[in-house]
């Protein structure tokens, strides 16, 4: 690790994005200590007298006596969850093809034309909107296109429409002011979806009704002393 500079720890941490990562840390060693001490002496010998230093000695000193840490007790200010899993799978189906249907194609899970790789890839001459973030020329296909950056919603909203629009281009539904996280299988009442653990949880008392249904119905209601114990799951 020593041995990067760091311009090339910039580069490194800047471009993680384009493999997926949110974030790319380097630690406080010895080489960026060195970088940041001679950026600091060069800013004190050059700059103008009355102009606003990046770094000063002082700074550098007390960054390195109170380095920051992760905080182990942090906790998320709501449940994770994934937004699609209150959708039954029925439904989804339809979703797929209806997309499927206007021209949509599949790909795998990962990286495609937003960096171009995989099918659907611009092709000379085409035009092309992306949720992404990066947009140089001949990223995502071909040199001779134009491709532009937007949000989802507006994505969606163009590919609706076959050119850019905005969110007002297409209609709202009916009765729909909002999206309701807990539709579905979730909890309406507290406007979230249910964990992975209650979805199991769910999913082990579902399974438990079946099979007292089906033992009841072939052996009759048992004594308590006979019944056997199951087993229960929790989830933190």
């Amino acid at each position: 690790m020593k041995s990067l500079p760091v311009d090339d720890r910039l580069t490194i941490a800047n471009m993680t994005t384009e493999w997926g990562a949110l974030m790319a840390n380097f630690p406080i060693d010895s080489t960026l200590q060195g970088w940041m001490r001679a950026t600091a002496t060069t800013s004190a010998l050059f700059d103008e007298k009355d102009a606003v230093r990046r770094f000063t000695h002082h700074q550098i000193d007390d960054l390195l006596e109170t380095q920051l840490v992760a905080n182990k007790g942090a906790t998320y200010a709501k449940p994770p969850y994934q937004p699609f899993d209150f959708i039954p799978l029925r439904i989804r189906a339809q979703f797929r093809q209806a997309l499927l249907g206007t021209g949509a194609k599949p790909l795998i899970s990962g990286c495609g034309p937003c960096i171009g790789l995989g099918t659907g890839l611009l092709e000379p001459g085409e035009v092309g909107i992306s949720a992404s973030n990066r947009n140089f020329k001949g990223r995502m296909g071909s040199l001779d296109t134009k491709a532009y950056l937007a949000s989802p919603e507006v994505v969606a909203a163009s590919t609706s429409s076959g050119k850019i629009s905005g969110q007002g281009w297409y209609k709202k539904p009916v009765r729909v002011e909002k999206v309701v996280l807990g539709e579905g299988n979730g909890i309406p009442e507290e406007n979230r979806a249910i964990s992975v653990g209650d979805a199991l949880d769910r999913l082990i008392a579902d399974a438990d009704k079946i099979i007292d249904s089906s033992e009841t119905s072939t052996f009759g209601s048992l004594h308590p002393s006979l019944q056997q114990p199951r087993m229960k799951s929790t989830s933190n």
